[in-house]
């Protein structure tokens, strides 16, 4: 029954295509585009997929982050632009991640170790460089040299 007094209204009662009707475009074609991802990962490889999502998301941040003009007019300004930056930082990880041979989009560093630490895993790594760090703030404040006792 709605959709008959829909119809017979000619149009009167549905909404004015405008920008809404771009933005929905937009976003609805960003969909389509992951589903063909989403499809060629039954025949791709597994970082070639997670290559593919990395373009995805990291495109899409782009247009995100370059619509509308420089000054942020209101807080969907900001929410938008947010979120775009959080899907170019995505993008640029998964791509490390499709890089080091991963194929996870929602784990795209699992596994990864520092390459500067012979092996040893990452937090290893930064929790050495943060003791070093505090030691040689310690030495600046009481200014001695990093190397003396």
């Amino acid at each position: 029954m709605p959709l008959l007094i829909v119809g017979a209204s000619a149009g009167q009662l549905l909404p004015k295509a405008g920008a809404w009707m771009d933005a929905v475009k937009s976003v609805f074609g960003v969909m389509l585009l992951a589903v063909a991802v989403w499809m060629l990962a039954r025949i791709l490889p597994g970082p070639v997929t997670l290559a593919l999502w990395a373009a995805l998301a990291f495109v899409s941040g782009y247009c995100l982050m370059s619509l509308g003009g420089r000054e942020v007019k209101s807080g969907a300004d900001a929410v938008r632009r947010g979120l775009g930056a959080l899907a170019i930082v995505y993008g640029v990880l998964m791509l490390i991640g499709a890089l080091a041979g991963r194929s996870d989009p929602l784990q795209p560093l699992a596994g990864l170790t520092a390459g500067g630490a012979q092996g040893r895993p990452w937090h290893t790594w930064s929790s050495r460089a943060s003791r070093l760090w505090a030691t040689s703030s310690a030495n600046c404040r009481r200014r001695r040299p990093p190397g003396s006792r």
